[in-house]
């Protein structure tokens, strides 16, 4: 089995066989990190994400992907922790949650400490069992930030191309080289990109180890970005769109 293709069922097969009750043997302990169960009396969207800022949970900003050293927030809404099991395969360690409902709303998870190469999924009980990828911590490095206004643009959307020229302007972006999307609110926008991770090339290599052109797209209004000229892992990309 190609390596590409073990690493992503690898998560899976493992939530799987927690979820049956069997024991999956790993190569190395699980490591340390400190999880806390708090209360957030305000609106998150429920089973998601957040990354929490220096001055904790005042500011909060939903993302799928963390880098090694932020703490990362889970909203739970109704639902709360029944337990959890850890477990590690060489550099990759899983995290898996069991939530139930919990009758009572705003509750929370603070994780810290959680090394590179971390995923987080949840379990779901119920009428039947759900299973849920909540955020992956990446190590410095494989983390890009794209961050800056957006005036007139809803939504930002990045697809990665070989070259900058190769990108036609009057046709729109190509569906297949599609890489990931936020909203714009408040006229700004914050997304982040794994550099190492999917979507994946028909011969199992990420895209943008190959496409070494990120499009940051807006709709009426476009930037790219070569990352062989890349120097940081924030960039700041201002986006207008015409009244």
């Amino acid at each position: 089995m190609p390596l590409w293709v073990e690493k992503t069922l690898f998560p899976l097969i493992l939530v799987a066989c927690l979820i049956a009750g069997v024991a999956y043997v790993t190569s190395q302990a699980p490591p340390p990190f400190s999880l806390q169960e708090v209360t957030i009396n305000r609106p998150l969207e429920e089973l998601a994400a957040y990354i929490s800022s220096e001055d904790g949970l005042s500011s909060l900003w939903k993302s799928f992907l963390a880098v090694e050293g932020e703490n990362v927030t889970v909203f739970l809404g109704d639902y709360r922790l029944k337990d959890y099991v850890v477990s590690r395969r060489g550099d990759e360690v899983l995290v898996v949650l069991t939530l139930e409902k919990a009758g009572s709303n705003g509750n929370a998870l603070v994780f810290e400490g959680l090394p590179g190469g971390t995923e987080v999924y949840a379990v779901i009980k119920g009428e039947g069992t759900t299973i849920r990828p909540l955020f992956r911590i990446l190590v410095p490095g494989d983390l890009l930030e794209i961050r800056g206004r957006a005036i007139g643009v809803d939504r930002v959307e990045t697809y990665a191309y070989e070259f900058p020229e190769d990108f036609n302007v009057s046709k729109g972006p190509i569906p297949s080289l599609y890489v990931t999307s936020v909203p714009a609110e408040g006229g700004e926008y914050r997304l982040r990109i794994d550099l190492k991770g999917g979507p994946y090339t028909s011969e199992g290599a990420p895209i943008l180890s190959v496409n070494k052109t990120i499009i940051v797209y807006g709709g009426c209004t476009y930037s790219s970005i070569y990352l062989e000229n890349v120097t940081s892992t924030e960039i700041k990309v201002d986006l207008t769109c015409p009244p």
